[in-house]
């Protein structure tokens, strides 16, 4: 008799805190160009600058930075994606993609 064991993820969102700056900094530094603003907007902006983790199962899967609660770039899994725009919650702003996603909105997101 064999069993299928169904694996579940769990993501969380978390702000960007001193406990996992270590851990943020591994993740963006691993790629200068894509998270360019983030590295810079953390660094020398940090009173204009929210930045939110996803993390699933404790790793690092998406990334949204907001500055000035207005523009917002965004990287990571769809998931992730969906989880980080859920909790940050802004009525209006632009969002930066750097690679081809589409994104639709079914519904208004300006909770």
């Amino acid at each position: 008799m064999y069993v299928k064991l169904k694996w579940v993820f769990t993501m969380k969102v978390v702000a960007l805190n001193s406990e996992l700056e270590e851990a943020f900094q591994h993740h963006v530094f691993g790629d200068l160009f894509e998270y360019c603003f983030f590295i810079r907007d953390w660094k020398f902006e940090k009173d204009k600058t929210r930045i939110l983790l996803a993390l699933k199962n404790g790793k690092i899967d998406g990334v949204i930075l907001a500055y000035k609660q207005r523009i917002v770039q965004l990287r990571g899994s769809l998931e992730a994606a969906e989880a980080l725009l859920n909790r940050l919650g802004l009525e209006k702003g632009s969002i930066t993609l750097l690679r081809n996603i589409d994104i639709s909105f079914s519904e208004d997101i300006s909770h």
